[in-house]
């Protein structure tokens, strides 16, 4: 690939993982079921900031049902997703942990 084409892909990436999603398309964090923690993420970029602020047990939740995971992919992060499905059954503060290194590795590989 050329690299004019490369920068224009990485550019379409960035504007795709920064671009501000409607309210009704953004991730909800909950503690469990009808428990809402009150924060709620609009983009990719957006949902690794709020992370640090939400508690493990929550992010358990959420992964162990598949909720990222099916949000990521809709927002074209399927090689996230998958490796997001990798951490279920762990502890939730490693959990949390992992999660929020591979969503930094994950930005930052597509930043380069």
């Amino acid at each position: 690939m050329s690299r004019s084409k490369k920068g224009r892909k990485r550019k379409a990436e960035e504007r795709r993982r920064t671009a501000e999603l409607p309210p009704e398309k953004g991730f909800y964090f909950y503690r469990g079921l009808g428990g809402p923690l009150g924060v709620s993420a609009n983009s990719f970029v957006d949902f690794q900031a709020k992370l640090a602020h939400v508690e493990p047990a929550s992010v358990k939740f959420h992964v162990e049902r598949g909720d990222f995971q099916s949000w990521f992919r809709m927002l074209g992060e399927a090689e996230s997703a998958e490796k997001v499905d990798a951490l279920k059954g762990l502890p939730p503060d490693e959990m949390k942990g992992r999660l929020t290194a591979l969503l930094a590795e994950a930005l930052a590989g597509k930043r380069e």
